[in-house]
């Protein structure tokens, strides 16, 4: 439930400004550098390709930074594991403006996802801690928006700065950006209440995890979020290789299309909130992942046969959108039977999301051929294979959902609707 301080319209507004900022660090830190990816080639004496172990490097500090920070947080509270990873992003952060070297900036990297992964799966327990049910499904689906404004501001930053200043003060900005999300966190209050925090050591924690990874009600929707960030981290690793590579396209272009591509995951998130009210979030889930899937299918298609580049960021565009309502509902359904390990829950997710988006981005970093043919069949595969795991699995995942007080209760969806509904407004 809400803290005193948050109740009422500006308390609320206060929060999810400051969810949203934290849940920005993982696009905003991937995505700003991409535009200077053959800046940064240059400098380093290498290629674009060489530059994306970088981009691996964050996916993987992202998700396995999350495997602390969860415990960490169900046992001393969401603000002193926060503030300590935001400090790391920003020390970080100036590290690779300095960084001489492709190893060293990769090593950088690697720190600065470690720290900024604090913000990814706190600001998801905070949510958890303050909102259940249907409630909650509409805040993710804010969130997802905000996480998918990140990249529709962050390339045109991004190609902004390349164009006056060297790659390295991209780093800076990410620093300063580190800061502002600091100061705003100092003002917000503890939501996780000293007498629902975990009592344990790291045996406890390892416990938690392991109650929260037997769990079918858990592992059924954290694997299909985790297969549906994989359909993005595959784009956002190889659009620099697709756009600038194979379609020739400047970084300002590649800024433009990168942003129109973004700005389809904002509409997704608005209509998922939008079907929230009417629908169940297990069966918007299926139908996100069946129109993912024809998305990505026909991506394949339009690689192979050579399609102008119009074509293939369309196609771009209806998978991303689809990506938004996927994880939205998919992360709902994974944390709601964990309101006491909500932080554990939400690292166990972000680690499947993130190690898959390192591994991907590994993948398609080594893997000989044409860039977006590349990139559209590893989309393609892991959709299909998120498409599968929901048909296949589908009442382990209702039933152990409804058992522990699922969205379909409909007290949930009328009384915390009013919440998010203020918001809205």
């Amino acid at each position: 439930m809400l803290p005193h301080r948050l109740e009422g319209r500006w308390g609320r507004v206060q929060l999810l400004g400051t969810l949203g900022a934290l849940i920005a660090f993982a696009p905003m830190s991937t995505d700003l550098y991409l535009p200077a990816f053959p800046a940064i080639a240059d400098s380093m004496g290498t290629d674009a390709s060489a530059v994306q172990v970088t981009l691996a490097a964050s996916f993987l500090g992202l998700g396995v930074g999350q495997l602390v920070y969860g415990p960490l947080s169900d046992r001393f509270g969401r603000r002193r594991p926060l503030i300590a990873g935001l400090i790391l992003f920003i020390a970080a952060s100036l590290g690779c403006a300095l960084a001489p070297s492709l190893a060293l900036l990769t090593v950088m990297r690697l720190l600065q996802a470690l720290g900024g992964c604090a913000g990814l799966v706190i600001a998801r327990a905070v949510v958890r801690d303050c909102y259940s049910g249907a409630a909650m499904a509409r805040t993710m689906s804010m969130l997802t928006m905000v996480f998918a404004l990140a990249p529709l501001l962050a390339p045109t930053l991004g190609a902004a700065i390349i164009a006056v200043a060297a790659w390295p003060w991209m780093f800076v900005a990410l620093a300063a950006f580190g800061i502002v999300c600091l100061v705003m966190v100092a003002f917000l209050p503890e939501t996780h209440a000293k007498s629902s925090r975990a009592n344990t050591g790291i045996q406890g924690a390892i416990r938690g995890y392991g109650s929260i990874l037997r769990s079918r009600a858990f592992a059924v929707p954290a694997t299909i979020a985790g297969l549906g960030s994989m359909t993005l981290f595959a784009y956002i690793a190889s659009s620099p290789a697709v756009l600038m590579g194979d379609y020739l396209l400047t970084a300002q272009q590649f800024a433009l299309a990168f942003g129109g591509i973004s700005l389809a995951m904002v509409v997704g998130s608005q209509v998922n909130v939008r079907l929230l009210r009417h629908h169940p979030v297990h069966l918007l889930l299926r139908y996100y992942l069946t129109l993912q899937v024809a998305s990505t299918l026909a991506l394949v298609a339009l690689a192979a046969a050579g399609a102008p580049v119009q074509l293939v960021i369309a196609a771009l565009a209806c998978a991303v959108a689809c990506f938004a309502g996927t994880v939205a509902n998919a992360v709902t359904e994974a944390l709601r039977p964990f309101p006491h390990l909500a932080g554990s829950a939400s690292a166990a997710v972000g680690v499947l999301q993130f190690s898959l988006g390192a591994l991907v981005a590994t993948g398609l970093s080594r893997a000989t051929g044409p860039a977006t043919l590349l990139m559209s069949a590893a989309m393609a595969t892991a959709s299909i294979a998120a498409l599968g795991l929901s048909v296949l699995r589908p009442r382990a995942t209702d039933e152990e959902s409804s058992s522990c007080g699922g969205s379909y209760d409909q007290g949930e969806h009328d009384g915390e609707g009013s919440e998010i509904a203020g918001i809205q407004q």
